[in-house]
Order: C-alpha cells, then structure tokens, then sequence
C-alpha cells in the first residue's frame, strides 16, 4: 500500500495500475483472434493472475473517489476487451455480462462491506460495533467504517416487502 498525505490514494492506484498494465500484455498474447485461447481461459487467467492485483487490500478504496478509481476501471475493460475480443466501441455493459463479471467498483465495495461485516463480529472489540456515526464540524474524508455503514444502509431492503401470489397463476403465465 502506497499512501500519501491526503489519503486520496493517486499513487496507490498508479502502481497498481501499472502492474496490471504489465499483466495485461499476457493476456494479449493469450487472445489472438484467430488462434487465441477460449474466451473461458482467457476469463479464469484473468481471475486468477490480474483481478488479484487490483483486489489485493482494496478495501481502503472504498475511500476514493470514482475519478480516483478510473485508471482500474480502464484496466478492467481492457481486460474485458481482450476476453472478449471486442472493439473500443463495445458497450462495457455487455463485456461484464457476456464474462460473468462485475465493476471493479461494485467489487471493492463488496470486498469493503465483507470486511467491515467481519470486524463486527470480533468478539472482544467494541469499538466498531458501538460505533456512532455522529456530523462532523470539519469537511473531512470519511474513513472505511463511515463508508461502510453509508453503502449497508443503501443497500438494505425494506423488510415490509409484498410476498408473492400464493396461486399458480404467475407459474402458469411464465411457462406459455
């Protein structure tokens, strides 16, 4: 992890897409258009030898800003391009649907709420679990925790939602 003073994590990212950028070029030689590899081995050498570097400790990142995050999300969708074969014009949309996968951005929210779940359960610490989220004086970046309850409390279903019809009628509409 690289920090800087402000914690906006600039170079964090940088280096981290540089990396991938390295990585990338194995891909590249993976997917040739007419003799390459099958889109589902160019996805699996995606996920296990370049989304690891991106996802590696990227839980602070939930912190950053999304111009912040742009350098990986380019990275992603070049990766996605290779996977896929497709053109620059390619709606990413229909990348991330045709390979199984998800933004980078969804990703470390994810990996972010997985942690911020597991710290609640440490038994013998109180802290995050009494942790009280009260309005600051200062204009300040909010921490992973402030994050973390911001995006559980967005993404929380009401529990007063409709049940389903009872009746066979909506199972009889689906399968004419």
């Amino acid at each position: 992890m690289t920090f800087d003073t402000k914690l906006t994590w600039k170079s964090h990212i940088a280096k981290i897409a540089e990396r991938v950028s390295n990585r990338l070029n194995v891909l590249k030689r993976h997917a040739g258009s007419v003799w390459g590899c099958a889109r589902s081995t160019l996805n699996t050498t995606y996920k296990m030898f370049i989304q690891p570097i991106m996802l590696y400790c990227c839980e602070p990142l939930i912190t950053a800003t999304e111009v912040t995050l742009k350098p990986l999300e380019k990275a992603h969708n070049q990766a996605l391009r290779l996977i896929t074969r497709g053109i620059k014009s390619t709606p990413i949309d229909a990348m991330l649907l045709v390979t199984g996968s998800t933004t980078i951005c969804s990703l470390i929210n994810e990996k972010a709420l997985i942690l911020y779940e597991k710290l609640l359960r440490i038994p013998m610490d109180k802290f995050i679990s009494t942790y009280e989220n009260r309005p600051r004086h200062l204009k300040t970046q909010y921490g992973l925790i402030q994050k973390a309850i911001e995006l559980k409390k967005a993404l929380l279903t009401p529990y007063n939602r409709p049940s389903l019809p009872k009746d066979d009628s909506l199972v009889s509409l689906q399968c004419t």
